[in-house]
């Protein structure tokens, strides 16, 4: 494809890179002595009402609105044939707060879990059309009827049908690794040739955190290998066969041990420990690769879907590790128990 193809959305993805935060900005904000100070001393940023929010749950809305509008923006000024590709990280977006929020209706949390999941903040969204009705947040069943979008309908219903033959609960929230995998093997495919390699670069860890973090967690809850075979059939993406890891997952005994043989797929993962925290350094390792990798593709500037989701994805960064800040400054939580959390280096 052109570069005129990318016209559109360039200017725009340059415009986003200048709104990004400098690390100065984010270690300014942990030496502020509220939330409120710390927000209104922010430059111009991407989250429109973030500098005048006064609580928590008001600035990470903000947060999260402002990201899922830089991402819509981009899909709509990206050129047709690359839209799929953009589009996966509102799709992912959307499936992940759609299972957590079933998972939640099963405990009669629904309602609280709508006050805070990122695309329920997003007016007209799928989820957000779903604020006061209260009957279809009763349970996964109800709100897979309520839910009018088809897409992530057939989500929550597959999820269902997983969990129910498991037989595990909590094993709907599992689906989401191959569901993942697969949205993202798809988004590749409708690529041209010549754009795959830059995307899969930039997407690829992520992707594969969140694969490899479903695993590890559906092995710590005794999910057999023959459960996750129609899940994950055929999937094949960032360089992870279901057919070879398929072999792995059934032959180590635990998750830990699991882990380890899967330790080549995320760069500096620590595989010691308990589960939680082997999950945490594989999030932390994931996250700095995303870094590195996207910095990589947009210092070219080239004209392809990698650099649109390059920026997309520092984009995601940034608002992970600023809802990390103002929940750390909310609960006045010391420097060291959050900044090894945080994709910059804020000390």
């Amino acid at each position: 494809m052109s570069a005129q193809a990318y016209a559109k959305v360039a200017p725009y993805a340059r415009h986003v890179i200048r709104l990004l935060l400098k690390p100065e900005s984010l270690r300014e904000m942990t030496e502020a002595t509220s939330l409120a100070e710390a927000l209104t001393a922010l430059p111009e940023n991407l989250y429109p009402g973030l500098r005048e929010a006064r609580t928590r749950r008001e600035a990470e809305i903000a947060v999260w609105r402002g990201y899922l509008d830089v991402v819509s923006k981009a899909v709509k000024l990206s050129p047709k044939h690359s839209r799929t590709a953009i589009g996966l990280y509102r799709l992912l977006e959307e499936a992940r707060d759609v299972l957590v929020l079933a998972e939640a209706s099963r405990a009669g949390r629904a309602l609280e879990a709508l006050e805070r999941l990122p695309t329920a903040q997003v007016e007209g969204s799928p989820l957000a059309e779903l604020k006061g009705e209260v009957e279809a947040l009763q349970s996964p069943q109800r709100l897979a009827e309520a839910v009018e979008d088809k897409f992530l309908r057939g989500v929550l219903e597959s999820a269902i049908s997983f969990e129910q033959r498991a037989g595990v609960p909590g094993a709907l929230l599992f689906y989401y690794a191959p569901f993942t995998a697969r949205a993202a093997s798809e988004a590749i495919a409708s690529l041209p040739s010549m754009e795959r390699g830059l995307y899969s670069r930039v997407t690829c860890p992520r992707i594969l955190y969140i694969v490899v973090a479903g695993l590890v967690g559906a092995k710590d809850r005794g999910l057999d290998a023959r459960l996750l075979d129609e899940a994950f059939q055929g999937v094949s993406v960032c360089g992870l066969k279901w057919g070879d890891v398929r072999t792995v997952y059934e032959r180590e005994p635990d998750p830990q041990s699991l882990a380890s043989s899967l330790s080549h797929l995320i760069p500096g993962w620590r595989v010691e420990g308990s589960v939680a925290e082997i999950l945490e350094s594989a999030r932390r390792a994931s996250r700095l690769e995303s870094r590195r990798r996207a910095l990589n593709a947009i210092a070219s500037y080239p004209f392809q879907a990698g650099f649109v989701v390059a920026v997309l994805e520092l984009a995601r960064l940034e608002a992970e590790d600023l809802t990390s800040l103002i929940g750390a400054l909310s609960l006045r939580l010391k420097k060291e128990e959050y900044a090894p959390r945080l994709s910059v280096q804020i000390a």
